[in-house]
């Protein structure tokens, strides 16, 4: 989290799931960045950057050495450049992929409006 004055100027969220390969029996941790948010007024500082590195520290600290990042493709934003910077790369494109949550809780998207949301979920890893 970033703060400046006693106020909350960016985030990052995540968590790690454990991925398993049915053939090796063997188990995986992934580190999932779910969300990185900036204030406008504050974005193009190398907030989100430090939120970005920390995140990842985070996971590796946790001897977690794979990534997962879900990306929500807008008009405004083309791609995560922060990821495509530190070695992520493009994975799949999931459309609808915030439909089912937007309708449960009545959520507008701020890209597409009112649910549900039909919005793309690009999908980076590392």
């Amino acid at each position: 989290m970033a703060i400046h004055r006693d106020q909350v100027i960016g985030f990052a969220t995540g968590e790690i799931v454990k991925v398993g390969n049915q053939a090796t029996k063997q188990v995986t941790p992934i580190g999932i960045l779910s969300m990185l948010i900036v204030s406008p007024e504050y974005q193009q500082k190398g907030i989100g950057t430090a939120l970005f590195t920390a995140r990842q520290q985070a996971f590796e600290s946790k001897q977690v050495s794979h990534f997962r990042i879900n990306h929500w493709k807008r008009k405004s934003t083309s791609f995560p450049i922060i990821a495509v910077d530190q070695g992520f790369v493009k994975k799949q494109s999931i459309p609808n992929f915030w439909k089912k949550i937007s309708d449960k809780h009545d959520l507008s998207c701020p890209e597409c409006g009112p649910p549900p949301c039909s919005c793309v979920c690009e999908v980076y890893v590392k």
